[in-house]
């Protein structure tokens, strides 16, 4: 009854004075940061520096970035930033309460490459229909789709039931992977990190 009453408030709240210059944020439904969404979290905050920054944080489990405000999912606060915020960023779903606004644009980030099979594309022995229609609801309010690859944007065409513009331009948490300057930077600080010298071969292996 609460989470209704807060919903009620907020959507009354946006039909009377309209979206606020927010955004809401949130990676793996609040249970972290950092992936695809925390980079778009620091452009967006140089972009728009007189805007509000709320990031989705799940029993305050981490440190939300600097200058952004922790809201915990369920909380009014966050239902407040949910439904009135102009641009709401994410890398898997939002609630099934949620309901977009008109006006919102809704970025979809998305966390990784998919060499499993997602969505639509899973066997429908594989998930149940509350799965389906959660996947059906959920894509049809996205407004952006980034993919890293050719792949990744034919595989998410065919899994997700949505006509989002998708951009195939990058992928935020691997940009700095390309960024000369900022990777020397990365590498030095994570070789210092673990103890490896600058002359020693460091190998990743991540099946």
């Amino acid at each position: 009854f609460a989470r209704a009453q807060a919903i009620r408030s907020a959507v009354e709240a946006n039909a009377e004075s309209g979206l606020n210059n927010s955004v809401l944020f949130e990676c793996f439904n609040g249970r972290r940061g950092g992936d695809n969404v925390e980079p778009l979290y620091q452009a967006l905050r140089t972009q728009l520096p007189d805007w509000d920054f709320y990031w989705s944080n799940s029993q305050k489990r981490f440190a939300a970035p600097d200058g952004a405000a922790s809201v915990t999912p369920g909380s009014s606060e966050y239902i407040q930033a949910l439904f009135r915020s102009r641009i709401l960023v994410n890398n898997a779903e939002f609630p099934a309460y949620y309901r977009k606004q008109p006006g919102q644009l809704y970025v979809q980030t998305w966390h990784g490459t998919p060499l499993k099979k997602i969505g639509n594309d899973i066997h429908s022995a594989g998930i149940s229909a509350q799965y389906r229609a959660k996947m059906r609801r959920e894509t049809r309010y996205w407004d952006v789709l980034l993919a890293q690859s050719d792949f990744a944007a034919e595989k998410f065409a065919s899994a997700f039931s949505s006509s989002a513009s998708v951009i195939t331009d990058g992928y935020p948490r691997n940009d700095v992977l390309a960024d000369a300057g900022e990777y020397a930077r990365v590498r030095g600080e994570t070789r210092n990190q673990l103890g490896i010298g600058e002359d020693e071969v460091f190998v990743l292996y991540a099946p």
